[in-house]
């Protein structure tokens, strides 16, 4: 039986993780650092995110894992999981998990309801989901609230009623009334945030909408995010920016892809002629999420779990 640790904040602290459940499924135990023969660890070390590998005396395997957009460097650990692709990385023992990964994507994408019946369910234009700017996702969505009212209930751009937690506690009521005569909810969305299952409640809250605005914090080739697969499951069109080869991970015909297009105006204009024209809108709800409506290789479990036989080998 093996002995595993976890030095990355704030998944240390909880029991439903990706690599925790893995670990668990091949029979090992969860120790302390003092006791264990693998550590896993990240950028977020103590609370903090250091935006780099960080180095880490431990004398056992050390197996980062990233979630940031950092690239890998095979010479600070044994093995690794990033978002580059592995022909760039070109080691065996480093293995490309997109953070849509992650957060469970798979087989959760190959079905998809009626489009008719989607369409039907949509009784909003856009969302905006974000607590930090950046510059592409602001401009975008800046571009097209002049169209029409783009709902942001997030800290970034906020002009909308932060998300409910599944509890709302006096306080929020409270602060939620209050932020109501300005038509600002700082606070409350801030609290949203870490109250309850706050995945749950994106994904919720985007099945109103026709378009979800899933731009990642930075581009790079490779660095996709669960910010176009929240959207997906919530069958709402994302557009996206991020991953300038997003084609390789999913099929672009299903979503607007501004990577296709380079241009936010072109952008803004698409997304416009797709909410004025339902036959438009219709076909690309048509078009499965992943190429052939198959899974693609990074969402195989077994090849995740032959990277783990590997890991855990005397």
């Amino acid at each position: 039986m093996k002995k595993i640790c976890f030095k990355y904040w704030p998944q240390e602290n909880k029991e439903d993780d990706f690599f925790k459940n893995i670990v668990k499924k091949f029979g090992c135990k969860i120790v302390s650092e003092k006791e264990a023969e693998i550590m896993f660890f990240s950028s977020f070390v103590d609370g903090k995110n250091v935006k780099s590998i960080p180095k880490i005396s431990f004398n056992g395997k050390k197996v980062f894992w990233t979630g940031e957009n950092i690239q890998i460097d095979m010479k600070k650990c044994d093995f690794g999981f990033g978002f580059d692709y592995e022909e760039k990385v070109k080691d065996e023992n480093y293995l490309r998990l997109p953070l849509y990964v992650y957060f469970g994507a798979g087989k959760n994408l190959l079905d998809k309801n009626s489009p008719k019946k989607i369409l039907a369910s949509k009784k909003n234009f856009c969302n905006y989901i974000y607590s930090k700017d950046a510059i592409e996702r602001v401009k975008l969505f800046k571009e097209l609230n002049k169209y029409k009212k783009v709902d942001a209930p997030g800290k970034s751009m906020n002009n909308s009623m932060p998300l409910p937690p599944s509890k709302l506690t006096n306080l929020m009521k409270t602060i939620q009334k209050t932020e109501s005569l300005i038509g600002k909810y700082y606070f409350s969305s801030l609290i949203s945030r870490h109250v309850g299952n706050w995945r749950k409640a994106v994904i919720n809250y985007q099945k109103e909408y026709k378009f979800s605005i899933a731009f990642e914090n930075s581009s790079y080739s490779g660095y996709t995010t669960e910010k176009i697969f929240h959207p997906m499951l919530a069958n709402s069109i994302p557009i996206y920016w991020g991953n300038p080869n997003i084609e390789r991970d999913f099929n672009t015909k299903s979503f607007v892809n501004y990577h296709d297009y380079n241009d936010f105006k072109k952008v803004v204009d698409i997304v416009i002629d797709l909410d004025t024209n339902n036959k438009k809108y219709l076909n690309m709800l048509k078009q499965p999420w992943l190429k052939e409506n198959k899974l693609n290789k990074w969402m195989d479990s077994k090849r995740i779990e032959k990277q783990f036989e590997k890991i855990l080998k005397d």
